[in-house]
């Protein structure tokens, strides 16, 4: 095979490779018309193994591998957003997130943001709560009810009760 011929191989090879990521793209922007609802875009997202930029109600971002979607709750990159807290999805916006989200952190289809917090109890990571209005709690969990989260909050005194239905997003480390 002579330069000529190589260079044309390698030119083929680079006009595949941008048709692909075109196609890709396509596939990814008409999730959200396809799914019908959020949840069922982000779902997409996630069995296609895409990296997304989330925006919230609150002001914050998440941006990395959409992981999974449960019943109220979205996974990306380390944080877990509740779907109602969601405002804006642009799919394919972030880099790929060196090391993903922390083990455990796939929701199954069923599983609720309090169920995620629940089974943070017994293993106590530190992680920071987002609420509604911005304002953000760190610590470990002590107890989720129905409508509460019990948070060892760093700093001075006691602990945070937090309304289950304020959090937005909560930041999970390890």
């Amino acid at each position: 095979m002579d330069d000529a011929e190589l260079v044309e191989l390698l030119d083929e090879a680079r006009t595949a490779r941008a048709l692909a990521s075109r196609r890709g793209r396509r596939v990814l922007g008409r999730a959200a018309s396809d799914a019908g609802t959020l949840a069922g875009a982000l779902v997409d997202l996630a069995e296609a193994g895409a990296t997304a930029v989330v925006r919230t109600s609150a002001g914050t971002t998440a941006a990395g591998l959409v992981v999974g979607v449960g019943r109220d709750v979205v996974v990306v990159g380390d944080r877990w957003v509740r779907l109602d807290a969601v405002t804006v999805v642009r799919p394919g916006a972030a880099p790929p997130t060196p090391g993903g989200a922390p083990d455990g952190d796939r929701p199954g289809r069923g599983a609720t943001l309090l169920e995620l917090l629940g089974g943070l109890v017994d293993d106590g990571p530190w992680l920071q709560l987002t609420v509604v209005g911005g304002e953000r709690l760190s610590g470990r969990i002590v107890a989720v009810g129905s409508d509460v989260v019990t948070i060892a909050a760093d700093g001075p005194g006691g602990p945070a009760y937090v309304s289950a239905d304020s959090i937005v997003e909560v930041l999970r480390s390890g």
